[in-house]
Formats: structure tokens, sequence, C-alpha cells
């Protein structure tokens, strides 16, 4: 499944927060990849996102290619893989680093995945990956600078066009809207067991209390990296689910 396994600490929360977000994505396997199979024959043979992985560790440039290929097209999903694949290498740079925490080489890391040069560089994808990753955290100590833009995290309009859209479909079928708030969508998430406690807790400070991600990372005891990561993971987790919240809000 490729899951990294980690004593449960603070620098390493973000890898638990990967962890679970991967473990979701395997249990509710995406469309995509029947698509990735038929385009790329580094992904001819893949099922699912196990399968993807494994093609990832048998031939590392085809198939990071084929992903970033289709980050470049609009795939999220393509990127995120990419990010499992270079986990492990994540969390040896992290644990050879007791000045920084690890959401700091998640969020460079996910920058660069974000603008690898695939063009320029096609070949050593993960070792550049990796290496750019690592210049990039150490440089963080001579020019501080934000990647919040990078990360595009939380998307506050994605958000709002779920709460919009419920209300709506709560209009058009002549049902009161009233108590239908983004608060309420947060909570049935968290009955429905769509999102955990944790993750329902910095949604309700960032989308509900209106709080900065770090303000949020405050409250929490989170950087401010793994509260935009958090707030992601559950929009997205809404968004796939916006049926059964609309029945159940």
């Amino acid at each position: 499944m490729a899951l990294i396994q980690l004593p449960s600490t603070t620098r390493f929360a973000v890898v638990d927060a990967l962890n679970d977000d991967w473990a979701y994505l395997l249990s509710n396997p995406p469309s995509s990849i029947s698509r990735w199979r038929t385009v790329h024959p580094a992904l001819r043979g893949c099922a699912d996102l196990t399968d993807v992985l494994a093609a990832v560790r048998d031939d590392s440039d085809a198939a990071l290619h084929a992903l970033l290929s289709e980050l470049g097209r609009g795939d999220a999903l393509a990127g995120r893989v990419v990010l499992q694949a270079m986990l492990g290498r994540i969390v040896a740079m992290a644990n050879r680093d007791r000045r920084r925490r690890c959401d700091e080489y998640v969020t460079a890391m996910w920058c660069r995945i974000r603008t690898y040069p695939l063009q320029a560089r096609p070949v050593r994808i993960a070792a550049n990956l990796a290496l750019d990753t690592l210049k990039a955290v150490l440089a963080e100590d001579q020019a501080p600078r934000s990647r919040a833009l990078c990360l595009s995290m939380p998307p506050d309009a994605t958000f709002d066009a779920i709460c919009s859209s419920a209300v709506a479909a709560r209009t058009l079928d002549h049902n009161p809207t009233v108590g239908l708030t983004g608060q309420r969508l947060i909570s049935t998430a968290l009955e429905l067991g769509l999102i955990d406690a944790g993750t329902q807790a910095v949604m309700q400070s960032v989308y509900i209390e209106g709080m900065t991600s770090s303000a949020a990372g405050r409250e929490h005891a989170l950087s401010a990296a793994n509260v935009r990561f958090r707030c992601s993971r559950g929009v997205r987790r809404l968004a796939q689910n916006s049926r059964r919240l609309l029945e159940a809000a």
C-alpha cells in the first residue's frame, strides 16, 4: 500500500495525514487510472493505485514522466501519486534534519512536483525531485518565502460552492434550508466518517471561524502547511460525497 510507518510525532504528523489520505484513495479508486493506462505504455498494466506505485518502482522515469504529463494536463491526482511515490525519500531527508519538520519537505516537494520542468529534465526524475526539494528547504534559511500559492490550499471557493449547491438543491426540492450551513456540512461529514475529528476541527476554524492557516495551526498545534493540507483533503471528500452529505444534512 506504500504507507510510510513512523512514530506518531508532531514533526511527522503530516505523514500520518498523507497516509490516511492515501488509504482513502485506495478504498475509493479514482476513474483516472483507466485513462492513464490507455494513454501511457508505462502504466498499461495498472488496475489501481497500488499498481501505479509498483510501475514507478519498476521503471521510475517512464512512470513518473507519464504522471507528471497528466499533472500538466490538469489531473491533480497524478501529482498526488507522485507525492506518495516520493514520500519515503521525503521522510529520509526530514529524518536527517533535526531543525525542520517533515511538512516543510512535503510542501517543498509538492511545489516542485507542480513545477517540474519535464521537457528539460526527462530523466532521473525522482533524483531531481529529491535534490530540488532539499535545495529549496535549505534555501529557506537564506531567503524565506511563502509557498501558499503553490500549494493552492485551502480551496475556499470550492468549499463555498459545495455549500451553495447544497442550499440550492434543498430549495429546488422544496425542502427547508434552515440549518444547512457550512458548519452543518462539516459536522455531517464527521458523522458519516468522511473526515476525522482533527480535520473537522481544523475546517471549522478555517472555514467557519475564518482563521488563517497560521492562526489555525497555532490553535491546533499544527503547521500552516498541515492545516492547508487537511483543509484541502477535507474539501475534496465533501465534494466527492456531496450527494450523501445533502441527504444526511
